[in-house]
């Protein structure tokens, strides 16, 4: 069985070097491999959760479930026409058996 992956989408046009920092460290690149348009991770990256209606609706009244809204930042460096651009806060697509608390 291979190793998890989550995955996060690079732009278009984005070139090497890649450089990937979670919670604005940098992470090593023998975690990280890009694929086409995609960066594979391969440690665990908590995404953000998708709340349900009755979460949301304690926490609007301040009730705890903040707890849950725990997530990693995940934010990428590449070339891009000559240029060091960033992308920040990127989408986080977990692998299929990660498992992910229900909300």
């Amino acid at each position: 069985m291979s190793e998890p992956t989550w995955n996060i989408p690079l732009p278009d046009g984005a070139q090497a070097p890649i450089e990937v920092y979670v919670n604005s460290v940098k992470i090593d690149p023998s975690v990280y491999s890009v694929d086409g348009r995609w960066v594979k991770v391969r440690q665990k990256i908590n995404p953000k959760q998708q709340l349900s209606f009755g979460r949301r609706i304690l926490l609007g009244m301040g009730v705890g479930v903040y707890g849950d809204l725990k997530a990693d930042q995940v934010d990428v460096s590449y070339q891009l026409g000559g240029r060091t651009q960033f992308s920040t806060d990127d989408t986080i697509i977990p692998p299929p058996t990660a498992t992910q608390p229900s909300g």
